[in-house]
């Protein structure tokens, strides 16, 4: 590539640059379908930008409210850009599907990309028995009202659950988890976000994240909860249970304090770098409380 050559290429992508910085066209399309779908029966829905939020209902069918935008620098390749996003649904009697799809694009596509923005904001309503399975890239999930299993993940965004009865796996790259109001054995994974567990009945299975706190409040143990591993690098961990908890706890942290007003072997505050080891009460599920830097809590509710 000649030096001329490298130089325009350079100046367009500038060009494009600012052009993405003030995108002034924008349009929309809301897609309302529905579903028939059995109360036990499962959804499952992949998305790439864009908020997700799921409620819950009595009828055995799905409502889907799809609202596609795009922006653009002018409002006829705004349109363009939006009648290339695709919403493929696959519906069965116990399952339904649906994925978001862009169509691939060329390089210069890709960087004429930088000068538009697409998404697609999907609000559900699901029967409540029904499981639960989202996936995104970039945006929020919300899921309200189950009584089966779900799991979520995104790349970039919040993830917040309200009263799940099912098991509960979820997980961020880049955000927050707040559940609240469960019953089940819940798995929890981000690596720059903090995890908030109120009112939980079951397990805390798995807690980690790189950067963030921990704060969970288990009101109930399962009795058949074996084992429950909190883990971050750099934050710190409150884990609330109840008075009458059974259990052996493996503490540890190598710049912070643990602090604890569970009757065990050592009770009150330990100095930095240290790690504790004991049983409340007659001892039962295996507990694991562990960071790097940072505080360690682990209280009676």
């Amino acid at each position: 590539m000649t030096k001329r050559s490298c130089v325009l290429l350079v100046t367009g992508l500038l060009c494009l640059v600012l052009a993405g910085a003030a995108l002034a066209a924008r349009v929309e399309q809301v897609e309302e379908r529905y579903f028939p779908l059995t109360e036990d029966g499962s959804v499952s829905l992949k998305n790439v930008a864009g908020k997700i939020l799921i409620h819950a209902w009595q009828k055995e069918e799905v409502k889907m409210m799809a609202t596609k935008s795009a922006r653009a620098l002018r409002e006829k390749e705004a349109e363009e850009f939006l009648e290339r996003i695709e919403i493929d649904v696959t519906a069965r009697e116990d399952r339904l599907e649906i994925v978001t799809r862009y169509p691939i694009s060329s390089w210069w596509s890709g960087l004429k990309s930088l000068s538009y923005s697409t998404g697609v904001d999907y609000e559900l309503w699901v029967p409540r028995g029904a499981a639960v399975r989202t996936e995104s890239t970039s945006g929020d999930i919300r899921i309200e009202e189950r009584y089966n299993c779900v799991q979520a993940h995104t790349v970039s965004g919040d993830i917040e659950l309200t009263s799940i009865w099912g098991d509960i796996d979820i997980g961020t790259t880049s955000g927050n988890i707040h559940t609240e109001n469960t019953k089940g054995t819940i798995i929890a994974r981000s690596i720059s976000g903090d995890i908030k567990i109120l009112g939980a009945k079951g397990a805390a299975r798995t807690m980690k994240t790189v950067s963030g706190d921990i704060f969970v409040e288990l009101e109930e143990i399962d009795e058949a909860a074996s084992q429950m591993n909190f883990k971050s690098i750099f934050g710190d961990i409150e884990f609330f249970l109840p008075p009458d908890a059974q259990a052996d706890i493996d503490v540890g942290t190598v710049s912070g304090k643990i602090s604890t007003d569970f009757e065990i072997t050592i009770r009150g505050t330990i100095e930095i770098g240290r790690e504790l080891q004991a049983t409340i009460g007659e001892g039962s599920v295996s507990i694991e409380l562990k960071t790097t830097s940072g505080d360690i809590t682990l209280k009676k509710l």
